[in-house]
């Protein structure tokens, strides 16, 4: 008698159930041949952090920027909510300030790839293109709100993808196998 599984994708309330170890026993299951549950946070996990560390050396880079090397920039866009009055500052910005935003964003993704790599263990590549895709639509939505010039759009759909990816390369090579056991 061969036994199919329920397709899990397809009815939520089995989805639970199929991502935990008690489902191993139906084969070709993904999770049947050697995947936990452990394994699916960890990875959820990898990519949350390799976001949060993009963002937290984005902001430190922005923050430096503004205080620092074009302070004056900061003090004419301060307070200001009118988005064409943004859209005018930004337009008149320097464009080295504007540079070191876009070097933030590839320093950031740099390393968040890299975290995301190195916490997520097995596929690498995977979760750093995932938070690549991620940054590049916090990107996005960023330009929305304070729409920049043209170039900067561009750089900003071009190079936070590649960034992650050079970034998880840049990561040791771990196995899921060998961290797991350790910790």
């Amino acid at each position: 008698m061969n036994i199919r599984p329920p397709n899990a994708l397809l009815n939520p309330d089995l989805f639970f159930f199929c991502a935990t170890q008690q489902y191993a026993g139906y084969p070709g299951h993904s999770l049947a041949s050697g995947g936990s549950m452990r394994s699916v946070i960890r990875s959820i996990l990898s990519v949350i952090a390799g976001f949060v560390a993009a963002s937290a050396i984005m902001m430190a880079i922005e923050t430096v920027n503004g205080r620092f090397l074009y302070p004056e920039l900061a003090k004419l866009a301060e307070g200001v909510t009118d988005r064409e009055t943004i859209k005018a500052i930004l337009a008149s910005a320097p464009v080295g300030a504007l540079l070191l935003v876009v070097l933030g964003g590839v320093l950031g993704g740099l390393a968040g790839g890299w975290l995301a790599a190195w916490i997520g263990g097995r596929a690498p590549l995977v979760h750093a293109l995932i938070l690549g895709g991620l940054l590049t639509l916090a990107g996005i939505a960023n330009n929305l709100m304070l729409p920049p010039p043209l170039w900067f759009w561009i750089i900003t759909l071009i190079l936070l993808v590649p960034a992650t990816y050079l970034g998880a390369r840049l990561a040791p090579q771990t196995t899921l196998a060998a961290s797991d056991a350790s910790g």
